[in-house]
């Protein structure tokens, strides 16, 4: 029961922070998931078949597009009315390169159960990776994704 009634509150702060406060809430929450694996770790424990993940994926999605941010402050404590582009490198294009060259080997192969399977988890890893490249603005947040991954 615990575990149901945390995975609930994960879920609600992953969608509630990132549709209210910044996509940032709903990536942590969907990095956490990933990583600590809930329904496979507490499966007893939880529901069959519900996308915890998804849930707070398409928050964070949605969110991300919707330009939800925190306020900026400016000079003097003012709201700066000019929004932060996002910087990409060279490792940006070379993981989304990456990204391109599984899609090719995946139609080159041809249709397979086990192919599609991966090629939907990379879809859905690549597309966070997008999503995270334009949510996350500073060292700080890094640290927190760390200590997420570590602590899980």
């Amino acid at each position: 029961m615990k575990q149901l009634i945390f995975m609930i509150a994960l879920t609600l702060i992953g969608v509630v922070g990132s549709l209210t406060i910044s996509p940032f809430y709903g990536l942590a929450v969907y990095y956490l998931f990933a990583i600590l694996r809930p329904q496979f770790m507490w499966w007893w424990s939880l529901p069959a078949g519900v996308p915890w993940s998804l849930y707070v994926a398409w928050a964070t999605i949605a969110a991300t597009l919707l330009g939800v941010r925190p306020a900026r402050q400016g000079q003097g404590g003012v709201e700066s009315p000019i929004p932060e582009r996002p910087r990409w490198n060279s490792a940006h294009v070379l993981v989304l390169l990456f990204g391109v060259w599984i899609c090719v080997s995946f139609l080159v192969m041809g249709p397979s159960e086990l192919g599609t399977l991966y090629m939907v988890d990379y879809a859905k890893h690549f597309t966070m990776f997008i999503i995270a490249s334009l949510v996350i603005r500073s060292v700080r947040q890094v640290w927190i994704l760390v200590l997420i991954a570590a602590s899980a």
